[in-house]
């Protein structure tokens, strides 16, 4: 699984490990083409991959933003301002990392 950028990640190698079965399976959620959904970023039209990816049965794709919505940006503001009220008040904020875990 990749998270992070897609340019980490050799394309044509990852689809042939694919197709082959050396690899067993992959979950993609940043693609070689930023923004390839957009048509202000992406004015050439191109796809968000050289390779079909999205045709293969153990490949799991989706955008790097699919859970981005209008309800979960106010839901995120909310927790934001909260956390800035918390640390200001001396208090815990919400959601805070747990650096021992890592997460």
């Amino acid at each position: 699984m990749n998270v992070a950028r897609a340019a980490i990640v050799q394309e044509k190698p990852l689809y042939d490990a694919l197709v082959d079965g050396h690899l067993a399976g992959a979950a993609i959620d940043v693609w070689w083409q930023p923004h390839f959904w957009d048509p202000l970023w992406n004015t050439e039209n191109k796809p968000a991959s050289a390779y079909p990816f999205w045709e293969l049965d153990n490949v799991i794709c989706v955008p790097h933003n699919i859970g981005f919505t209008d309800h979960q940006s106010d839901a995120s503001l909310e927790i934001m301002v909260e956390n800035i009220k918390r640390i200001r008040d001396g208090k815990e904020p919400i959601n805070l990392v747990d650096k021992r875990l890592r997460y």
